[in-house]
C-alpha cells in the first residue's frame, strides 16, 4: 500500500493513506460518475452488452480525437487474461459502431465543447485501468493492432476527502 504525502508551505505534511477500491464496480461508478476524472473523454455507458449477458464491457466512451473507447477496469493486480477480454470488446465494437453512435444520440448532457464526428472513420482505443499491472501485460500489449492505455488507478483519503491517482503506464 502506498502512502500519498502532502507537504504543506509551513512544511507540514499531511499522510494520506491508500484506499483499496472493491469491487470493480465502485471503480468504475467513481470513474463515471465523477465528470473530469479522464480527461478529454466524454463516458457514454457503463456495462454495455456485447455477445452475451455475461460480456459487457464496463466502460463506453468518445475523445476529441475520434477514438470509440473501450475501457477495462480491474480492482487487483491486471494480469494477461484481460489482453483477449479487451480484444473481444474492441472487436464487438469495429462490428457495432452504429450501437455506439445510438448511445451518443441518447445523450441528454452532451458537452457542447466536444465533438465528434461520426461520419469519419473511426478508431478505437483501449484503456485499462488498474492499481497496478503485470509486467506481461506491457509486453502483450505491444502485440495488440488497438492504440492501448494502461493506466494505473489508486485512491486515497485523509478521512474527509478522497484522491485520486491516476498514472499513465502505456
Amino acid at each position: 500500500m502506498a502512502n500519498l504525502i502532502i507537504i504543506g508551505k509551513n512544511k507540514e505534511t499531511k499522510n494520506l493513506n491508500e484506499k483499496e477500491v472493491h469491487p470493480e464496480e465502485a471503480i468504475e461508478k467513481l470513474i463515471f460518475e465523477t465528470k473530469n476524472i479522464l480527461p478529454d473523454v466524454f463516458l457514454l455507458k457503463r456495462q454495455l452488452q456485447t455477445y452475451s449477458r455475461d460480456e459487457r464491457i464496463d466502460l463506453v466512451g468518445i475523445d476529441n480525437e475520434n477514438n470509440i473507447l473501450v475501457i477495462e477496469i480491474k480492482d487487483e493486480m491486471a494480469d494477461e487474461s484481460v489482453i483477449p477480454q479487451v480484444m473481444k470488446y474492441a472487436g464487438w465494437v469495429e462490428t457495432h459502431p452504429d450501437a455506439i453512435k445510438s448511445i451518443w444520440l441518447e445523450q441528454k448532457n452532451k458537452p457542447e465543447d466536444f465533438s465528434f464526428d461520426w461520419e469519419k472513420e473511426l478508431s478505437i482505443k483501449i484503456m485499462i485501468i488498474a492499481p497496478s499491472f503485470k509486467p506481461s501485460v506491457q509486453k502483450l500489449i505491444n502485440r495488440i493492432t488497438y492504440p492501448v492505455e494502461l493506466i494505473e488507478f489508486k485512491k486515497f483519503t485523509n478521512g474527509q476527502n478522497d484522491y485520486v491517482f491516476l498514472n499513465k503506464v502505456l
